[in-house]
C-alpha cells in the first residue's frame, strides 16, 4: 500500500531525501520516508503540546478561571481571532430540587429561577461545582423554559440539594460575543486578553466555568521555522539511520483524521534543546 504524507507534515519528502543524500529518483524509499515524516510531526506536536502549520480551528473550547481575563489558546501565533465567546455560569438556587430517575438513568434538575427559554442550554454541559460530586459533568439533554433541565446520563451518584452548578452552554447567543476592540491579540504567545469595559460590563475576570469560553480563530507559521525543521530532520535522520528500525513496532493510527502508519520516535537530546522553545505553557 502506497503512503501518503499527512495535510501538514513538518518536512516535505524532498527536503528529507536532500538531507540524507537520497537521490529524488529513489522512488523505493519515499514510502519508508512518508511514514518516518509522519510519526515524527506527530512526535514534535504531542511534545510541544501544538501545531504548527497555519490553519483555522473552530468551536475550541476553554474553561474559565474566574481570575483574569486572559485566553491562551491552544496554538500560536495567532494570525486572525473570528470569534471570542464568554458563556455565562449559572449557579442553581439553594432550594433547587434534583430528581434521579433510576428507571430512565437521566437526573432531573429543577430550579424556577431559570428562565432562559426551551432549550436555550440543550447540547450543552452541566457540572457540579460544590458538594459530594464535584467536578462531574454530564452532557444537557433538554431543558423548559420553567427551569427543569434534563441531563441525559444519570449523575454517577447523588446530587444533593443545595450543590451548586455551572452551565456550560455551546450555544452562542448574540449578547456572549466580543467586538473586535473588547479584547486584546498578542499573535506570538497565543494570547487573547479581556478586559475593561465591554457589552457585557466590565470584565476584569472570565467566569469560572466549564467550557464557558470559546474562540475561532486562525494559527501557525505559513512555512515551518528554520530551527524547527532543523530538530525534524534530526530526529527523521536518527530514526531513518537507526539498525533497529526493522524492530520498531509499527502502528496503524488516524493523525487528524487520516489514517497513517506510526513508528516509536525517540526525540534526540540536541532536538529537544530547540524544541523546548517551541513547548506551550498553556494546553
Amino acid at each position: 500500500m502506497t503512503e501518503s504524507i499527512v495535510t501538514y507534515p513538518l518536512v516535505t519528502v524532498a527536503i528529507a531525501k536532500q538531507h540524507l543524500n537520497i537521490s529524488t529518483a529513489a522512488a523505493t524509499r519515499s514510502d519508508k520516508l512518508i511514514r518516518i515524516i509522519n510519526s515524527v510531526t506527530k512526535a514534535v506536536e504531542q511534545y510541544c503540546g501544538r501545531r504548527f502549520l497555519k490553519r483555522v480551528y473552530l468551536k475550541e473550547y476553554h474553561d474559565g478561571d474566574g481570575s483574569t481575563g486572559t485566553i491562551f489558546t491552544r496554538n500560536c501565533p495567532i494570525q486572525s481571532v473570528a470569534l471570542v465567546a464568554i458563556g455565562y455560569e449559572i449557579k442553581y438556587a439553594e432550594n433547587a430540587t434534583i430528581d434521579k430517575n433510576s428507571s430512565s438513568g437521566h437526573t432531573v434538575l429543577r430550579d424556577t429561577a431559570r428562565t432562559e427559554g426551551t432549550d436555550y442550554w440543550k447540547g450543552g454541559t452541566v457540572a457540579v461545582r460544590s458538594g459530594t460530586r464535584e467536578g462531574e459533568s454530564q452532557q444537557i439533554d433538554s431543558n423548559t423554559a420553567s427551569g427543569t433541565i434534563t441531563v441525559s446520563q444519570a449523575f454517577s451518584g447523588t446530587v444533593a440539594s443545595g450543590s451548586t452548578y455551572t452551565i456550560s452552554a455551546h450555544r452562542i447567543g448574540t449578547n456572549d460575543i466580543l467586538k473586535p476592540d473588547e479584547y486584546e491579540v498578542y499573535p506570538d504567545e497565543g494570547m487573547i486578553r479581556v478586559a475593561g469595559w465591554t457589552a457585557r460590563g466590565n470584565i476584569s475576570a472570565i467566569a469560572k466555568g466549564i467550557n464557558n469560553i470559546r474562540v475561532d480563530y486562525q494559527a501557525g507559521y505559513t512555512t515551518v521555522p528554520d530551527d524547527l525543521e532543523i530538530a525534524c530532520l534530526e530526529i527523521i535522520e536518527d530514526v531513518y539511520d537507526d539498525d533497529r528500525f526493522k524492530q520498531r513496532r509499527v502502528t496503524s493510527r488516524s493523525i487528524s483524521g487520516e489514517s497513517t502508519t506510526i513508528i516509536p520516535v525517540d526525540i534526540t537530546p540536541r532536538a529537544k534543546s530547540i524544541l523546548n522553545k517551541y513547548r506551550r505553557a498553556y494546553k
